[in-house]
């Protein structure tokens, strides 16, 4: 049995990038840049579509590549809700939530289910999404909260904390009693990251305000 050719769909602010594979050998990839100011005419994220499905195919074409025999194409996914690690095929339910950001996190890598279902209804392929940012596979244990840690986020975090460090100058005095170990737990990990001070602390946005 011959490999399967995969064709995966990595879209960002301003670039998609791209990558087509047989088997575990990448045959093609490229990183296409696209203009801010072109991408700034459309007033949602999903009417970007049409201008950077053509520009992937306008690349392909000029670099001698078709998509005819692909077997599956793959996009990063997002804006999907909160689920474990794994390899989801391209549904109804995936692509509305895409379209609508339901997670609440508005990012171009919602395109990338949205243009692996593109590509694949025209070429008669798979449409998947494989480990999408939305992976939450925390631990209960982890998922903490803290009334007087009012500056700290901390329930139901997506797949990793987001730190920008903090600035023990712009920080109110740590809090005492049986919640001062959170405050220190933090403050010490993120100083351990990020030596350099900065303006405060940032969690996932879909974390619940405290």
């Amino acid at each position: 049995m011959s490999d399967y050719k995969v064709f995966a769909i990595n879209p960002g602010s301003t670039s998609t990038k791209i990558g087509l594979f047989e088997g575990e050998k990448c045959l093609f990839s490229k990183n296409v840049s696209h203009d801010a100011k072109e991408l700034e005419k459309y007033d949602n994220l999903t009417k970007q579509l049409p201008y950077r499905k053509g520009m992937i195919l306008d690349l392909l074409k000029e670099a001698g590549f078709s998509l005819d025999d692909v077997d599956v194409f793959v996009g990063r996914g997002g804006g999907l809700l909160a689920m474990e690690g794994g390899t989801y095929a391209v549904t109804d339910l995936v692509l509305e939530h895409a379209r609508t950001c339901a997670n609440g996190v508005v990012h171009p890598a919602t395109l990338g289910s949205q243009l692996a279902d593109e590509f694949a209804r025209e070429y008669g392929a798979k449409a998947m999404v494989v480990n999408p940012p939305d992976v939450d596979e925390m631990q209960d244990l982890a998922r903490l909260r803290s009334a007087t840690a009012k500056r700290f986020c901390i329930k139901n975090m997506r797949t990793a904390i987001m730190w920008s460090a903090i600035s023990e100058e712009a920080s109110p005095s740590p809090p005492t009693g049986k919640d001062a170990w959170l405050t220190d737990m933090i403050s010490s990990a993120v100083k351990a990251r990020w030596p350099r001070p900065a303006a405060g602390i940032f969690l996932s946005p879909m974390c619940s305000p405290i």
